[in-house]
């Protein structure tokens, strides 16, 4: 888990990628 002191920045792209990865796949395994 990053720090809290990213808190404020920005997500970079990658940040954004893998984090819509990451729900991807919980509301794939939830509707299953």
């Amino acid at each position: 888990m990053p720090p809290n002191g990213r808190k404020g920045r920005k997500l970079s792209l990658e940040e954004l990628e893998h984090v819509y990865r990451v729900v991807g796949i919980i509301k794939r395994r939830s509707s299953l």
